[in-house]
């Protein structure tokens, strides 16, 4: 079967815990590996949709077919500058070819802590070493673009009307228990299945970010990495090993985001939690 929804992103931005309290619901069908990848990767697409369909093993209770790959609500916004030219340059014209019913759940969190988020996660995969400062390390790996949410939406908002998309926002619809219940019964509501599905494991710990040792460590030869990581917390202090944000940065970055976080708040009609 192919997916009657997606949840498109943002990165960093709570779609892994959104995975994790759908993916147990009966009536919810998603994909072998939680992103599948197949429009933002050339050589899962170049396989076709009769192996994009094979990735979902649908059974008699499915009801929702769903792909969570965060990477899809990004786009190229400058392809003549992007410095990954492997990147799709419109997923979302490929989405709608493909399965133009679909419905799409996006989860938005501050653009600046998305960015810091993801700076510690390209350090832990060994993508930037973590002696680059984080702006410089944004710039070099095409990172900054991810948190234009209203440049990004738009182009989806051409392709699909504005009410097949749930709008989340992390700092508001994920932070506490309560919250993170109603957006799970809402999220089940959305892409239509039971919404009163459970017990939910609502407070679960879902891609937790590394100790600044362990992220230090993931560039050092084999074995060392993995006994890093077993030491006990206590042993990797933060106020030693810690890899530190310039509050420069930070400044840069919100200067960057302004123009589009007042649009996205503008046309969303919400007052968004961030400082802007």
């Amino acid at each position: 079967m192919l997916p009657s929804f997606y949840v498109l992103g943002a990165q960093k931005a709570g779609t892994s815990w959104l995975h994790h309290v759908m993916h147990p619901h009966p009536e919810i069908c998603t994909g072998l590996n939680k992103e599948v990848h197949f429009f933002d990767t050339q050589r899962n697409f170049s396989q076709g949709v009769d192996w994009y369909s094979s990735q979902f093993l649908a059974s008699s209770t499915t009801r929702a077919v769903g792909d969570f790959t965060p990477n899809y609500l990004r786009l190229v916004l400058d392809p003549e500058a992007a410095k990954h030219p492997w990147f799709p340059k419109d997923a979302a014209a490929q989405i709608r070819n493909v399965t133009p019913d679909a419905k799409f759940i996006v989860s938005l969190r501050d653009p600046v802590d998305r960015a810091i988020s993801a700076y510690f996660h390209n350090i832990k995969h060994g993508r930037v070493s973590p002696r680059t400062p984080m702006v410089e390390a944004m710039q070099e790996r095409d990172l900054i673009e991810p948190g234009l949410y209203w440049e990004q939406l738009t182009r989806w908002f051409e392709l699909f009307p504005p009410e097949r998309f749930l709008i989340l926002i992390y700092e508001t619809d994920m932070v506490s228990t309560v919250a993170r219940e109603r957006t799970a019964r809402r999220a089940f509501e959305h892409v239509g299945v039971d919404p009163h599905f459970g017990p939910l494991d609502l407070d679960a710990s879902v891609n937790q970010r590394a100790t600044s040792l362990d992220l230090r460590a993931s560039a050092w030869p084999r074995p060392i990495p993995g006994a890093i990581r077993r030491l006990p917390i206590a042993l990797k202090p933060e106020s030693i090993f810690g890899i530190k944000v310039r509050e420069t940065d930070r400044r840069f970055l919100r200067a960057v985001y302004l123009n589009s976080n007042v649009k996205l708040q503008h046309e969303l009609g919400i007052s968004l939690p961030w400082d802007m």
